[in-house]
């Protein structure tokens, strides 16, 4: 299928509107493999999840032994991986048993420190990092369980503290939204990470800037065709977001959030 904007598309308003009523669950697909690996073009670092804790290595830099039994973060329905930061210093883990407590464990990819962990009382789920590895971003999976409801969360790494206010649309300060992550894709400069969500009411583009905790809500075209591919490109350039969803595709242009 070709890329370009349908005709569907060309009355296409950039909104805030991520909310939906009848979701699916949102949390992440559950982690399966007890051995996985991720890398940036710098290094490539391996998680291999043990009977009493995980072992995080890399060619050249040894390993490291983390209390706890933790992956790395499945981050889309695609099953993509996720957890290390734009300039590859800190990889995040989340645990494997779910229990009241969240908790998640972030390395410094040299392997050289202990762990750092993060504990928070509530359902939450990785969702990204800052460029530098300084903000954890968090899903936190609101009641009732089955109704699909989250807010992004920001864990303040150096003060260790969870920011109170949920991340917002600035324009419209929605803060509670529904859907389940399809695909992903970020930026060259790490800046912005667009997560493309399945809703019942409509697909949107979730776009969240790292660095400045942020978000901005892109809805595209409802259709009648559930099901199909769901695929989130970008640009070498970072210029033009391409979203497929139920066969249907749109162009989106990121320095203005608008399609084209």
């Amino acid at each position: 299928m070709r890329w370009g904007i349908v005709a569907a598309v060309a009355a296409i308003a950039v909104t805030a509107a991520c909310t939906t009523t009848r979701a699916q669950d949102t949390r992440e697909p559950a982690p399966t493999a007890r051995s996985a690996k991720i890398a940036d073009g710098r290094a490539t670092f391996e998680v291999r999840t043990e009977q009493r804790g995980t072992v995080v290595s890399a060619p050249g830099r040894g390993q490291l032994v983390v209390p706890g039994r933790y992956v790395l973060p499945v981050i889309s329905a695609d099953g993509a991986l996720g957890g290390l930061s734009p300039d590859g210093k800190t990889l995040a883990l989340t645990a494997v048993a779910r229990t009241p407590t969240s908790r998640f464990a972030l390395v410094d990819t040299t392997l050289e420190r202990p762990a750092t962990f993060v504990q928070l009382p509530g359902d939450f789920s990785f969702d990204a990092l800052s460029r530098s590895g300084s903000m954890l971003y968090v899903v936190q999976h609101l009641a009732p369980a089955n109704a699909g409801r989250y807010a992004v969360r920001v864990y303040d790494v150096a003060l260790r503290t969870l920011r109170p206010d949920p991340i917002a649309d600035k324009r419209e300060l929605e803060t509670v939204m529904s859907g389940y992550p399809m695909a992903r894709v970020t930026n060259p400069s790490g800046t912005w990470v667009f997560t493309l969500y399945r809703s019942t009411e409509h697909p949107f583009v979730h776009a969240l800037n790292v660095d400045d905790a942020y978000a901005i809500c892109l809805d595209l075209p409802r259709t009648a065709r559930p099901g199909g591919n769901w695929k989130l490109t970008l640009t070498a350039d970072g210029g033009t977001l391409h979203a497929v969803h139920d066969g249907v595709a749109t162009s989106i242009d990121t320095q203005q959030f608008v399609a084209n």
